[in-house]
């Protein structure tokens, strides 16, 4: 079963989702993007992901909901 059948979600959404590392806890989520801070990466922040109940960083500029 895929995840879009179960969670009620378009396939688009699936893939947007899947296709992105995905980090279980907000601590390694930080920890993840502190180390691309200091790689010189773009990404400028993380959010939790409504599909999959995890984080994804961003290298969009935050937004209210960000978290960083």
């Amino acid at each position: 079963m895929k995840l879009h059948e179960v969670l009620d979600i378009t396939p688009h959404e699936e893939k947007h989702c899947l296709r992105k590392q995905r980090y279980p806890t907000l601590k390694q989520a930080r920890m993840a993007l502190l180390k691309c801070w200091k790689k010189g990466r773009k990404e400028r922040s993380l959010y939790p992901c409504k599909y999959c109940n995890q984080f994804h960083l961003t290298k969009k500029k935050p937004s209210g909901m960000a978290i960083t």
